[in-house]
């Protein structure tokens, strides 16, 4: 299968994978939204059943473990903050995948001439429609490895612009290397992530330092940013 640079306007169906995305990361937005809203509601109510009272209603043991999980709850913002900023990054990853996979089904021409199988993979399949099945998931798997390697096949083989400008990719590149320092070294910047922030000309950061922005602000710029993306694909179809 020979690499063949494909202008993507044939790309009529709507995509699977972009519609999965958006409504994935959609849902963790409003898990969070929804979670704060039921922490000041409850909050509200703990200060309403509190009003004109002598005796505290926490002083109760039904009280205590309410006050617990309220108290617990406010403390717990940036938390679910992080949690959402890991998990929409990697729904972003398997976007990445399954975009690929989609693209490689409707364009088989475009997959690399270099992409390989293992002999027993090849054996095994006993019709050519699973075994080309394996061919697309080896060659989406290997082009999505990263998102700059992913970046360029979808430029050079379907004329796809994931960003607007070199800024806009760098920011975005920075917020994925936040995402490998909270997953790998607890958040605190090591010899590896420096170089790749230097790299994408970050702020500075010192060897051992945490990432000077709130869980809350990594979260609402990756969730823009995947938006942003999904946007400049979309009108990249459509030319």
């Amino acid at each position: 299968m020979g690499s063949n640079p494909i202008v993507s306007a044939n790309f009529k169906m709507i995509s699977k994978s972009i519609k999965n995305l958006k409504e994935n990361i959609s849902r963790t937005n409003l898990t969070i939204e929804s979670f704060l809203s039921c922490v000041a509601a409850t909050s509200a109510l703990e200060e309403w059943l509190n009003e004109g009272k002598s005796k505290p209603f926490q002083e109760d043991e039904m009280g205590k473990q309410m006050k617990k999980h309220i108290d617990h709850a406010k403390d717990s913002h940036e938390g679910l903050y992080e949690m959402g900023f890991v998990k929409i990054f990697a729904d972003f990853e398997s976007f990445m995948y399954e975009f690929l996979v989609e693209k490689y089904k409707n364009y088989p021409n475009s997959i690399d001439n270099s992409t390989k199988l293992d002999i027993k993979d090849i054996l095994d399949e006993k019709n050519i429609k699973d075994l080309k099945k394996k061919i697309i998931d080896e060659a989406a798997t290997s082009d999505s490895w990263t998102i700059e390697l992913w970046e360029e096949k979808l430029k050079n083989k379907f004329s796809i612009s994931i960003f607007s400008d070199k800024r806009t990719r760098e920011l975005f590149l920075i917020l994925n290397e936040a995402r490998n320092i909270i997953l790998h070294s607890n958040g605190r910047a090591t010899v590896k992530t420096l170089k790749k922030l230097h790299s994408l000309n970050a702020p500075s950061l010192k060897h051992g330092e945490k990432i000077p922005l709130t869980n809350k602000k990594l979260f609402q710029s990756a969730y823009s940013g995947i938006l942003t993306i999904l946007e400049n694909i979309q009108h990249s179809l459509k030319k």
